[in-house]
């Protein structure tokens, strides 16, 4: 999962064949990823390394779509495990930030937080504050948000131009979901019936049935 380390936006209109060439490729080994969870965890690296970001972040809503939960983060700088056991038990639905995207279904891009407007406490910790983020909306087939992508970076930036890159990223990430899911064994199969013993879907073996029968 390495073969998009030095990918960057600037890289991919420098040489547009060879990085399209290199983020197909990804794609390719993201689709074969053994779990639900790989897949996840290589879709916010590759995002990262597209916009040439220090984190990602993939929020999914629940089934009953009342709840935001972090299913996939990755970050350059170590995560402490405070932030990482927070982040799994946390509901990220009232984050205004995520909220606003979410809700409006709108990308939202700030090139420069502001400490004082702008609350991003859904981001871990780092070693300088986050100045610039992107939070995409995920759709599925049926055009249905499902999620957000984000990244961040710790200086001010334009992350614009990697938006539509991102956002067909993870319409593929919710597509392989659903593929992977709607392909799985059912969790309590059901026995099949057994056949009755005349042939003719009746049921019942006295002595009344089997005259019915004969």
């Amino acid at each position: 999962m390495s073969s998009l380390k030095e990918y960057s936006v600037v890289d991919s209109m420098r040489h547009p064949l060879s990085q399209t060439a290199r983020l197909l490729e990804r794609m390719v080994m993201l689709a074969r990823s053994p779990s639900g969870e790989a897949l996840l965890n290589g879709v916010v690296e590759t995002a990262a390394r597209l916009g040439d970001c220090p984190i990602s972040q993939l929020y999914l809503l629940d089934d009953s779509h009342t709840r935001l939960n972090l299913s996939a983060q990755w970050s350059r700088e170590p995560l402490s495990s405070a932030d990482t056991e927070s982040s799994i038990t946390s509901d990220y639905h009232g984050e205004q930030l995520l909220q606003f995207s979410l809700c409006q279904n709108q990308r939202l891009s700030i090139e420069e937080l502001d400490a004082g407007l702008h609350q991003v406490a859904f981001l871990p910790e780092a070693s300088q504050p986050w100045r610039s983020l992107l939070c995409i909306p995920l759709h599925d087939e049926l055009d249905r948000t499902r999620g957000l992508l984000v990244i961040a970076h710790t200086k001010p930036k334009d992350l614009q131009p990697v938006a539509d890159t991102l956002f067909h990223l993870g319409a593929f990430a919710i597509a392989q979901l659903q593929l992977r899911q709607s392909s799985a064994p059912a969790q309590n199969p059901v026995a099949p019936t057994k056949p009755c013993t005349s042939g003719y879907g009746l049921i019942g073996e006295s002595a009344r049935m089997r005259a019915v029968y004969r």
